[in-house]
Parts: structure tokens; C-alpha cells; sequence
């Protein structure tokens, strides 16, 4: 079973991690500063001296994403005190270099959610009903796919990498609190409820637990599953009618900040 999981999970990630470019503004800044750790031997400081986006110092966080991306550059062979500094830019050996750590630590991730799963079912005495599962994995898979949808959708309204963590804090953590997830809305006010029931992570939440209630029978939560269903087809349409990669098509863009960067 664990080797199942592992290889699944290496199938999702891996084999399109390094086939497109360093595009995304922070994932170029923070692979420049992990080839700077590299080159210089210095793991501690978390610096990128004449930094396009701050010509002094650039300094970022945290330690462990980028002891994780140099520990990739010195397996490819790049980043080290003697290379040239074309290898960042040319070829796609630095993609692979700084993502595939990544796409291990999201293998792990899916074993911890497998042994979080295989301890806490009979630690808490969790029944599991075989009638059920059907629907908890359709809404699982129907959940998964509507915030990512919305997702999209709503990164399509951010206009530079700034604005994406306040965008991202100001439309999930509220609603995240009105919708059962954290607290039971039995005693909510009204309004709250109402607010609740009108957005879709409300009715992820409720129709997943009722998958595991007793006496729940199948499990399926037809006018959940519907609202689910609305909201991934609303996130989908304006995903696909806005959502624009960064001029150049990203690719382009990676490339030229790389061979800025490494160039200096």
C-alpha cells in the first residue's frame, strides 16, 4: 500500500516538472537565492545581493525550501562555486533541479495524510462504511476541483505576485471560518448561516462529514454535490475567459530574469 501511494504519488508530480521554465516571479527569486547559498557555501544566509526586485539585498525565507532546492542543484551538478553561469538558463536542468524536492515533499505529505488516516481510524474508534465511500470520494474529487477552479479564477484578479498572499488570506481564511469547519454553526446567527450555505466550501464540509455519520445510508448529499457542481463550473468559466499567464508566457520571462540575474 505505501509503495502504492509513493508511486502515485511521483506519477502526479514528477514527469512534468522540468519540461516548462522558471516563469513564476518567486520561484525564479527564490531558485537565484538558493544557487547564491550554493555558490558562496553559506546555507544560513538567505540573501541575493543585487537582486532585480531589490537592488540592495534581496532577502527571503524559509530556510528549509532552499536547503531543499540547493540539495537538488548539487545532485544535477549545477549551482556550485566553479560553474559557469549560463547553467541556470540554458537546458532545463535547473527546473528539475529545484522542483523535484518539492514533488518528494508532496509524496510525503500524501504518506503523512495515509498514516494520519491509518492511526486516527482506530485510535478514535472511526467506522469507516464501505456504503459510503463512493460518495465521499466523488465529493472529495468534486471538492478538489471546484476550489481549484475558483482558485484560478480568483488569481486571475491578482496583477503581480505582491498582491497574491493578501488575495489569497482575505477570500479563503474568512470563509473558512463561517463554514463549519472549524466550529459547529448550530448556534451561528442567522446571517452567518446564510452566508455560509451560499458559498461552496460550506457544502464540501458537510457533505464529506455526512459520509462518515451513522445512519447516513449512502452517503450522497444530492443539493450539496449540486451547489459543489454550480460554483466548479462558475470558477472554471471565468478561469478559462481571464486567467493569462505573465507576458511571454512565462517561459520567456524566467529565462530572461535568470540570465539577468546570473549574469551580473
Amino acid at each position: 500500500m505505501i509503495l502504492l501511494v509513493i508511486a502515485a504519488g511521483l506519477l502526479l508530480y514528477v514527469p512534468l516538472a522540468g519540461t516548462y521554465g522558471l516563469w513564476d516571479p518567486w520561484e525564479t527569486h527564490y531558485s537565484e537565492v538558493a544557487r547564491q547559498m550554493t555558490k558562496r557555501g553559506d546555507f544560513i544566509s538567505l540573501w541575493w545581493p543585487g537582486s532585480p526586485r531589490d537592488q540592495d539585498v534581496f532577502w527571503s525565507k524559509p530556510v528549509l525550501s532552499f536547503w531543499l532546492m540547493s540539495i537538488g542543484m548539487h545532485v544535477a551538478g549545477i549551482g556550485g562555486r566553479n560553474g559557469p553561469p549560463e547553467e541556470m538558463a540554458i537546458g532545463s536542468a535547473a527546473e528539475w533541479a529545484v522542483r523535484v524536492p518539492f514533488c518528494v515533499m508532496g509524496v510525503v505529505g500524501i504518506l503523512a495524510i495515509v498514516a494520519m488516516f491509518a492511526i486516527s481510524v482506530p485510535a478514535f474508534g472511526v467506522t469507516i462504511y464501505a456504503s459510503t465511500l463512493p460518495a465521499a470520494i466523488v465529493t472529495l474529487v468534486l471538492g478538489a476541483a471546484c476550489l481549484t477552479a475558483l482558485g484560478v479564477a480568483v488569481a486571475s484578479l491578482v496583477k503581480n505576485a505582491d498582491q497574491a498572499m493578501p488575495v489569497a488570506q482575505f477570500t479563503f481564511l474568512p470563509l473558512s471560518f463561517i463554514s463549519g469547519i472549524w466550529y459547529p454553526l448550530d448556534n451561528a446567527p442567522q446571517w452567518v448561516v446564510t452566508i455560509a450555505h451560499f458559498f461552496p466550501l460550506y457544502h464540501i464540509a458537510h457533505a464529506f462529514e455526512y459520509c462518515f455519520t451513522p445512519g447516513a445510508g449512502n452517503g450522497w448529499q444530492p443539493d450539496d454535490l449540486w451547489a459543489i457542481a454550480v460554483w466548479t463550473a462558475v470558477g472554471a468559466f471565468v478561469a478559462v475567459r481571464r486567467f493569462r499567464f505573465e507576458p511571454g508566457q512565462g517561459e520567456g520571462m524566467g529565462l530572461a530574469r535568470l540570465r539577468s540575474a546570473v549574469s551580473r
